[in-house]
């Protein structure tokens, strides 16, 4: 078992503090901030392991946490969208499960978890009686990965992985829908030495890793989706691979001494 506590600064790009005003569209335009403060997260941490079963329990307290906020730029509906530190600190809270047992050539690593987060603040808004409303990001995010493997005869390899999280909220950002990746994988390594291996891999089989998030913004509200955009090939999880590898001097050295850290290997 294991527990732990660390402080983690993450520190504002030189894009992000920026003063220029930058053309998006007819109706946005983006700048930096130069006044904004690092970010600071404090983190808890708690993990156990047992031969092939591995428990893991975190806790993250962010300040400051630096988001994408938008202005009204004039009366036409034009708006700004710029950087800022939220006022509110944002509360996270995981936990994980990962199953890696191995059955003779049969090996599967599975992770079950959910992340849950805490946020919550007013937006200014006029089309609300009180001209304002209150926006909450609070639904967990369930996480299923499984990465299966079958070693056969020859050289030969097999593998079957997914990646699943559904509909959920992530820091200002809702995902609408839910995101299946299903990659089938055939391998072949040659020579002797197995030093050049011929990869094939087919993702998102079923065509369902799909993203589809909506980010708040205040006074703007941004939709995108998989198809957005000319270059679609970049929003596209489905697409067939063919990847060959060859190891140069892959033999394994001749030297049968002992080093002086072979304790110290043999303690970690």
């Amino acid at each position: 078992m294991s527990l732990g506590y660390g402080i983690k600064t993450i520190r504002p790009s030189y894009h992000a503090l920026r003063s220029e005003t930058e053309y998006v569209s007819r109706y946005t335009m983006q700048t930096g901030n130069p006044k904004l403060k690092n970010e600071i997260s404090h983190n808890l941490n708690f993990g156990a392991r047992w031969r092939w079963l591995t428990l893991a329990v975190n806790y993250v307290h962010t300040k400051d946490a630096i988001y994408d906020w938008s202005y009204p730029y004039d009366d036409e509906g034009r708006v700004v969208i710029g950087m800022v530190n939220f006022d509110e600190p944002i509360d996270l809270l995981g936990a994980f499960a990962v199953v890696s047992p191995t059955f003779g050539r049969f090996t599967t690593s599975n992770t079950f978890g959910i992340q849950k987060q805490w946020l919550t603040f007013n937006l200014t808004d006029p089309r609300t009686p009180t001209g304002t409303r209150e926006v909450n990001y609070n639904k967990p995010m369930l996480i299923f990965n499984s990465n299966n493997s079958l070693s056969l005869s020859h050289g030969w390899q097999l593998e079957l992985n997914s990646e699943f999280y559904n509909k959920s909220h992530f820091r200002n950002a809702r995902l609408y829908e839910n995101f299946w990746n299903l990659t089938a994988v055939v391998q072949k390594s040659f020579l002797k030495d197995k030093s050049l291996v011929v990869r094939l891999s087919c993702s998102d089989i079923f065509n369902t890793a799909h993203h589809a998030v909506g980010l708040d913004l205040g006074n703007y509200f941004l939709y995108e989706t998989n198809v957005c955009g000319g270059q679609r090939t970049l929003y596209t999880f489905q697409h067939l691979n063919l990847t060959v590898r060859y190891a140069f001097n892959s033999t394994k050295s001749k030297y049968k001494g002992k080093g002086a850290g072979q304790d110290i290997i043999k303690r970690i």
